[in-house]
């Protein structure tokens, strides 16, 4: 059609650069945007003529794109974030913090750049430039699951413990269907103090564990938010109350129907707090509940540490980490341009 009518040439190879895109054929999209004439591009074939050059790692022309458009005025957020990645992908930090910081100043800019902005300035040491922007970030209602784990994870950097569990919980409880979130909570975790004494007693944000005389075990995580999921062992405090489990602690007994036929005690043996038993049971069930993720932690029955045999397990595990993250520094060397 483009060579049939010099017309419509233009018109035509943008359909055709928009239909090659959509198959994810992104090298011949590029092709077709650049046949048809980039300052021909209607704004939406644009943004997907620059998503496919950061795609295909093309970021000369990436950058070249940014700059044109930098001659004619103020950059739009789409060429904003764009140039943002191009300075990331490039490890220019510098220049991917200006660019954020004015993304950032625009209402309209996404919270994830703020997310990333404090990030970068965090890592290159800028503590109080950052700390403005995590304050916003903690007081955020309508973060995304991930975007609250990361929020958790640099308020850690600002030893706000308390605050950064409370708002990893929170992310796990909403995505914990989420791998990336299994991961991080459970990194976070590790980083922090003993846990173990934030919980003395049965009370909002605790797991419990009790034990019958008969040997049978039952648990419970009781949340002082919703949404509940009974099925999944959780508790309101109302429900905690009824149940008589509140401000129990270990060693404590809670007896139902007492005095009659089916009268049960239950004897209080473990209180732990959620964030910490959900971090527990992120890794003793991570490889059964993802089997497609990468390794990522793995649990061993060692037997009589007296042998060398039983730190064979772990050092599998090493060499197998080892093999892993030489294929992604390959990758990397692969795909991306000269530091």
């Amino acid at each position: 059609a483009a060579s049939q009518y010099p017309a419509q040439r233009a018109n035509c190879l943008i359909e055709l650069g928009l239909r090659l895109h959509s198959l994810g054929k992104r090298v011949e999209a590029v092709q077709a945007f650049d046949e048809a004439g980039v300052q021909s591009l209607p704004d939406h074939a644009l943004r997907l003529y620059a998503t496919s050059l950061m795609e295909i790692s093309d970021l000369v022309r990436a950058q070249a794109l940014v700059d044109s458009l930098a001659e004619k005025g103020p950059l739009p957020d789409w060429a904003l974030n764009l140039a943002t990645n191009i300075a990331l992908r490039q490890e220019d930090t510098d220049v991917a913090v200006k660019h954020l910081s004015s993304l950032v100043e625009r209402r309209n800019s996404t919270r994830g750049s703020r997310v990333i902005l404090a990030r970068l300035l965090v890592e290159c040491g800028r503590l109080e430039d950052a700390r403005s922007h995590v304050d916003v970030l903690a007081h955020e209602n309508a973060l995304s699951p991930i975007e609250r784990m990361e929020t958790a994870m640099l308020l850690h950097e600002f030893g706000r413990q308390a605050d950064s569990l409370k708002l990893a919980l929170r992310a796990f409880r909403d995505a914990h269907q989420e791998p990336r979130i299994h991961r991080a909570l459970v990194g976070l975790v590790l980083k922090c103090e003993d846990l173990r004494t934030l919980a003395s007693e049965v009370g909002p944000d605790t797991y419990v564990q009790l034990k019958s005389p008969e040997g049978q075990v039952r648990s419970h995580v009781v949340y002082a938010t919703p949404p509940i999921d009974p099925l999944r062992g959780e508790m309101s405090l109302d429900d905690a109350v009824a149940a008589g489990l509140l401000g129990r602690k270990v060693g404590d007994s809670v007896v139902y129907d007492r005095g009659s036929w089916s009268e049960q005690r239950w004897t209080v043996e473990q209180v732990l707090p959620a964030v910490l038993h959900a971090a527990q049971d992120a890794m003793t069930g991570f490889s059964q509940r993802f089997p497609r993720e990468p390794f990522f932690v793995r649990q061993f029955s060692v037997g009589d540490l007296k042998s060398v045999r039983a730190f064979a397990p772990f050092i599998a595990s090493v060499h197998a980490r080892k093999e892993y993250l030489r294929k992604v520094l390959d990758l990397y060397r692969e795909h991306m341009p000269p530091l």
